[in-house]
This record gives structure tokens, sequence and C-alpha cells, in this order.
């Protein structure tokens, strides 16, 4: 949290920083939570704590993927999933508005809207089924600005040094703006930020906003899912010139490949070998860090000696 202009203002206790949020933003407060992991779920439940306990506070959260501990529903599915789910959640608190949505309990001033639920966990919940919006990752920074977000929770800081990778296609300016006030957060650009809309040459329209970010030292990027935005065969010529731009921007080091696997087009070799032997341009050299070793260093992932 950020106290007007100045640094960052840290704090330990999370009902301490729930106070300071409703002090700081008043009793409207509009809370986007990240898909699936990374919920700051501490504060998440402190903030939601305080709607509960006064219902002058309105408290909307936005988010999607609200990760639960999963519970067996006759004896023998409790026997099997009880120790692997103690094992595996240890530590993890889990969130009061999910227990409140399965229990029917949720306060009336609270109101939770997702684009994402895990599979079979909402159903027959009607105010989660009433709330659900019908987005995917392109529009979901969109809906989070159109909501007048006044709090982002993200388990993810510069004092902690964990690394955090959005996809965030048509809102580049916006995370220029925070990784220059927060150059201590490593941040990487998923699939390049491409529209998932758009094919070919118009799918990099925003190339020259994520160029851009090319200065900002705690930026990278990752050229994944590339195939997906080419309409041409194997080796995807129209693709070449994108990827020569984005190399000599930032360099072998910050410009990481990838695949999006569950999505590909064409074969996992295919994509392999369109950064191995399809760019003459990149060296040898150049491809030990582009395929694996860049994102290791930035990941602060040990390689065997």
């Amino acid at each position: 949290m950020t106290r007007g202009a100045g640094a960052p203002v840290a704090f330990e206790d999370p009902d301490r920083l729930a106070d300071a949020i409703i002090a700081r933003v008043g009793k409207n407060i509009e809370l986007a939570l990240p898909l699936g992991l990374g919920k700051a779920n501490h504060v998440a439940n402190a903030l939601f704590a305080r709607a509960a306990a006064d219902p002058t506070i309105k408290l909307r959260i936005f988010t999607a993927l609200t990760l639960e501990k999963p519970r067996g529903k006759g004896d023998l599915e409790r026997r099997f999933l009880e120790p692997i789910a103690d094992r595996v959640f240890a530590g993890y608190p889990e969130l009061a508005y999910a227990r409140a949505l399965h229990a029917g309990t949720l306060p009336p001033n609270v109101k939770v809207d997702e684009f994402f639920f895990e599979a079979g966990t909402r159903l027959g919940i009607a105010a989660a089924q009433q709330s659900y919006i019908c987005a995917n990752y392109t529009h979901a920074l969109r809906y989070v600005l159109d909501r007048g977000v006044n709090v982002i929770k993200i388990m993810a800081t510069e004092r902690a040094g964990l690394p955090v990778m959005i996809f965030v296609p048509g809102s580049l300016p916006h995370v220029d703006g925070i990784a220059e006030r927060h150059p201590g957060l490593r941040l990487v650009i998923d699939h390049l930020a491409l529209s998932m809309s758009q094919k070919d040459d118009g799918a990099f329209a925003d190339l020259p906003d994520l160029l851009t970010l090319a200065k900002r030292p705690n930026v990278a990027v990752k050229a994944s899912a590339l195939p997906c935005y080419s309409t041409e065969p194997y080796p995807y010529p129209g693709l070449h010139k994108h990827i020569r731009r984005v190399f000599d921007a930032f360099g072998p080091r910050r410009m990481f490949w990838g695949t999006d696997l569950t999505r590909l087009r064409g074969t996992y070799r295919e994509a392999i070998t369109l950064f191995t032997e399809e760019l003459p341009w990149l060296s040898k050299a150049d491809q030990e860090w582009v395929m694996g070793r860049g994102v290791c260093e930035w990941l602060d992932w040990k390689l065997p000696s």
C-alpha cells in the first residue's frame, strides 16, 4: 500500500491493513483479486470480516477461479482426500467469501463477481450464477478498470522478490506505470500481450506499446503461443519480423520462449524449431538464453552445473 505519491507503507497485520484501506478509500470497496493462485487471502478475509460486521461497508470482489480446499462428500472420499488436502493446502487460509457462498450466508452488502469457476464448485449457488461474468483473459483488465476498482490484492511484492506473470492485451500503458513505480517488482508479459481476437499483423497492432516497456529493466516478455496468431503454415514467416523486433528491444535475456501447449497450433517440435532453426539471425548463444537460460535467471532457478 502506498500513501499518496510516497514510498510504499508496509503492514505485517492484515487487520491493520484492512483498516488502513477503509480509511484510505472509504466504505465503497471495489476489490480485485487475481485469477487462481496469488490472491492475498488473509487481506481479503480481513476486508470481508469488516464488511460482514458493518453493513454500511459495500464490498464488491472481482476475481476468477477461487481455489478451495477439496472436501469429500462421503466417508470414503473424505478418508482419501483429507490427508492429501491437509498436506497440499497446509497453511492456506481459506477464503471467507467462498465459504459464505457455499453456506448461503453472503451478506447483502458483499458481492462477488467471477469470470472463471473451478468446475462444479458453484452448482446450485444462485448468488454465484447471478454474478458470473462471461469474459476472457483479453478483456479481464478492462473489466477491472470499468468497475472502478480501488483496491488490488496480489500476493507478490518487491520485498518478497516474487515475479508476476501477466497477460494484458490492450492495457500495456498501465503496466508501464506499474513497472516505473515498482522497479524491484519483476514483471513478465505473457504471449507478448497479443490480442486473442486478431491474427497475423493485426495481432501485433499494439507491439509499439510492448517495445516501449523494454526501457524498464524489471520487465521481460514471453514469446509464447505465437503460432496461434498466424494463419500461415509452419514456419509462419509472417511472425519472424515481429519476433525480431521484440528480440532487438528486450535482448536474449529478457525474451523467453514458450508454447502455451494446451492451445498450440502445430507440433511441439515445430514450436521449438521455429526459434532454433527458422530464425537465422538468432545465434546459438542467444538461443541458449531465449530457450530457457533467461527465464531461469529471471526466476532465480538454479541450473545444473
